[in-house]
């Protein structure tokens, strides 16, 4: 498969399931029963950021050591980490709808860390899966072309996440649409 080929499907995919991620959150009317409590669902949700951004920053030290095998595989970790946290994070908002965060003074520096953690989401997904294919298909000068822009977008996205999650467990006052 040609790089130009790569790069438009993992884009195409990369979209398809964006489009399908603001459907549930935002335009959904269906709901289903919580899997677990909302506190613990965001938590365990920061968890798995947590541990994808953990697993980048091991397979970021390894892929500068030169061992190939191990930043592999901490790289395979990240994305089954990011992969668990998608299905969490839709099955979250299939039951509980998009969160509301009413703090009167911290409001706009929430919503400033919300946005840009959800843009550079948007951003980052296509990367992320591009990268991956790329490296997982063995075109390796390609895959070094998207590495280190991918590395930093997954990194900001994982860590923003985490912080999210912070913010509303600290200074929340929970209302859920």
């Amino acid at each position: 498969m040609s790089t130009k080929k790569i790069l438009l499907t993992m884009t195409s995919v990369a979209l398809l399931a964006e489009i399908f991620l603001v459907f549930i959150i935002y335009l959904n009317p269906y709901k289903i029963s919580p899997i677990l409590p909302a506190e613990l669902h965001s938590s365990f949700n920061a968890t798995l950021n947590g541990l994808s951004l953990i697993s980048l920053l091991i397979a970021f030290y390894f892929i500068k050591k030169k061992e190939i095998f191990k930043h592999k595989f901490f790289i395979h970790m990240a994305m089954f980490y990011s992969a668990l946290f998608l299905i969490s994070y839709i099955l979250y908002h299939l039951s509980l709808g998009h969160f509301v965060f009413n703090h009167p003074t911290l409001r706009p520096y929430y919503l400033l860390l919300l946005v840009s953690h959800l843009v550079m989401s948007f951003v980052a997904l296509p990367m992320i899966f591009i990268t991956y294919t790329l490296g997982l298909l063995g075109k390796v000068q390609d895959h070094k072309k998207f590495a280190m822009t991918t590395f930093l977008l997954w990194s900001y996205v994982s860590f923003t996440g985490v912080l999210v999650v912070l913010f509303i467990k600290l200074f929340h006052q929970q209302i859920y649409l």
